[in-house]
Order: C-alpha cells, then sequence, then structure tokens
C-alpha cells in the first residue's frame, strides 16, 4: 500500500468547482427568464401614474412606440383596463430546399386601473399623444357640507 498524500489544492478544487456550479446555475436562470421575456412571456406592466383634480380623475400611462390602433381601453364599473396588441408575422423563404415557413403571433400586455367611484364608458374621455396615454373621468365624489 502506498501513502496517499493530502494535496494542498484539494480545497482551492473544490471551492473553484463549488463556484463554477453557482455560476452555471445563475447562467441558465438569466438565459431560461432572457428567452421568456423575449419570447414575450413576461412583459413588464404598463407604468401608469394617477391622481385628481377638482373635475377629473386622471390616468397617464406611458406607451412609448406604441400605435393608437394599438390600444385597446375597456372600462368596467369602477376600473379601466388598458391593452397593448403586439402582432408579430414572420415569413421565411427558401427557394433551394423550396419551402415557406409563416408565423404569427399576438400578445396583449394589460392594466387594470381602479377607479375610486363607478363610472360608464360614456363618461370616460382619453386622448393619445406621443407615447402618452391621458384618460379622464370626470370627478364623481360628492363631498358634504357639514354645517
Amino acid at each position: 500500500m502506498s501513502d496517499k498524500k493530502k494535496d494542498p489544492h484539494l480545497p482551492e478544487v473544490i471551492k473553484k468547482s463549488y463556484n463554477d456550479f453557482l455560476k452555471s446555475i445563475d447562467s441558465f436562470f438569466h438565459d431560461a427568464f432572457q428567452n421568456l421575456h423575449n419570447n414575450g412571456m413576461f412583459y413588464s406592466q404598463i407604468p401608469v401614474q394617477t391622481y385628481e383634480t377638482d373635475s377629473d380623475f386622471v390616468i397617464e400611462a406611458q406607451l412609448p412606440g406604441v400605435k393608437k390602433e394599438q390600444i385597446i381601453l375597456d372600462v368596467y364599473q369602477s376600473h379601466v383596463k388598458i391593452g397593448v396588441k403586439q402582432e408579430e408575422f414572420v415569413e421565411e423563404k427558401n427557394d433551394v430546399n423550396k419551402y415557406v415557413s409563416q408565423q404569427y403571433s399576438t400578445q396583449v400586455r394589460e392594466r387594470v386601473i381602479p377607479l375610486p367611484f363607478p363610472v360608464t364608458q360614456k363618461d370616460v374621455k382619453a386622448k393619445y399623444q406621443n407615447g402618452l396615454l391621458t384618460i379622464k373621468v370626470p370627478n364623481r365624489r360628492h363631498i358634504i357640507d357639514i354645517e
């Protein structure tokens, strides 16, 4: 039986292997989530700001790069839903192998904003300009004077 010498570098090798293992896990999840995001699985919410004036409850949604035709606006009793529909059509032709590949996808991002009071669709006014959607709802809060 030969004497086995302890390798003084063994702990460093184990440490390096462990660090490499952690980096590979981080890389895997980063790549997986990036692919999901790029394929439309995760969308950041539509950024909105709400405030009240004396006459209106105002919702401002930032939609840079979105065309007016892509915006879907719905009103439900005491909620406003903003949607952005994105469609993509990709066609690939290969004359050598004589095939055509077509892919069509539709994705909708949505954001629901609660209102402090019920409204009807006819009460809501919307304007879209320079990437900013402004929604105004007449303020229906009833302020009661106390004697």
